[in-house]
């Protein structure tokens, strides 16, 4: 997959990201569960096979006191009644709910699709909402974007409009924090969580994410929350879709890399001139290839020798050799060499 070519892309000039001096923070390790979205998808395999195995209690019940006959099988189809319809429910609830969540998917893709310049193959994996900290220290709220190429924010609120559509290979370690308030004033500060914190109970009040380039800035978030959910911290979910993002960017690049990194043998190969025999795999069958070339190139120069040894010399434009009259070439047996198959 081929990476943006975009930098960070300001909006409002004096938004500049906080430089850090030295290298970049460790990578935190790496995360081991499967992606939100995933795991709901499992949760909802098992409510379907619940639903399956209720529904099919039910139905065994039934046809138990139906056998019993009289009371038993009225109150054994009034609780078959009962127990579809209150499956039923739940059941159309779940659907509605998904249906609601596909929904939302739809709006946040048209919204990233609007403000950012994505790649055709791009896919937008969620949107958030949370604050930026700019290098004064100044809180900007807005959305946070993750695809499977970019990081970005977008902002549109009073003073500050600005825009930053980062590429993930431009991203050399992501970490988290905390945010603190300051006593006076409306000044924000994020600190960076150390790993023995982050691996610790405390990890729970990190509310902020730094994201560290390689190009000497650092971007903090922090206030992690989605439009359809005002009220929870979504931080733990935008840490693993930002994690599994970027990891799985940086194992497509590094699978880039050592498919065009060049084979010595074969620029051995090519330096000598042969570049032609590569139209497939350059060590398949590469004898075979070189022998039909060789035979195909000996019979043109035959053909073209031929033809010139035909062809009347000046002075005698009748016979094809001096004066000497035509001459019988059929008694010459002409050498040809069969294509192999190989």
């Amino acid at each position: 997959m081929v990476q943006s070519q975009d930098t960070t892309d300001i909006l409002k000039e004096n938004y500049e990201g906080c430089a850090y001096q030295g290298a970049a923070p460790t990578p935190l390790p790496k995360v081991k569960e499967d992606l939100p979205w995933e795991q709901i998808a499992q949760k909802e395999e098992e409510l379907q096979q619940k639903f399956e195995e209720t529904v099919q209690i039910s139905d065994d019940k039934q046809r138990e006191m139906e056998d019993k006959g009289g009371v038993a099988s009225v109150i054994g189809q009034v609780t078959d009644v009962v127990t579809k319809v209150a499956t039923t429910v739940g059941h159309g609830l779940h659907k509605l709910t998904r249906e609601a969540i596909l929904a939302l998917e739809d709006a946040q893709k048209t919204r990233v699709k609007e403000r950012f310049p994505t790649e055709k193959d791009e896919v937008l994996m969620y949107e958030y909402s949370c604050h930026v900290l700019t290098g004064e220290n100044v809180p900007v709220d807005g959305w946070f974007y993750i695809t499977s190429l970019h990081v970005g924010f977008f902002s549109d609120c009073g003073e500050y409009k600005m825009k930053l559509w980062l590429p993930l290979d431009k991203i050399v370690s992501i970490q988290r924090g905390f945010s603190k308030k300051s006593l006076i004033g409306k000044d924000v500060t994020v600190e960076l969580a150390s790993s023995e914190e982050v691996n610790s109970e405390k990890k729970s009040s990190t509310d902020a994410i730094l994201i560290y380039t390689s190009e000497n800035e650092v971007h903090k978030f922090y206030g992690f929350g989605v439009l359809h959910d005002p009220i929870s911290s979504y931080i733990d979910h935008a840490w693993n879709v930002l994690d599994h993002a970027w990891r799985d960017s940086k194992e497509e690049l590094e699978e880039s890399k050592k498919a065009t990194r060049t084979d010595p043998w074969l620029q051995n190969i090519k330096e000598q001139g042969a570049e032609k025999h590569f139209d497939k795999d350059p060590r398949k069958d590469f004898e075979g290839d070189m022998k039909r070339d060789f035979q195909k190139d000996y019979q043109k120069r035959e053909e073209q020798r031929q033809k010139k040894s035909e062809q009347p010399t000046k002075g005698s434009e009748q016979y094809g050799v001096g004066d000497s009259g035509p001459q019988d070439t059929s008694s010459q047996p002409t050498q040809t060499y069969p294509i192999s198959d190989q």
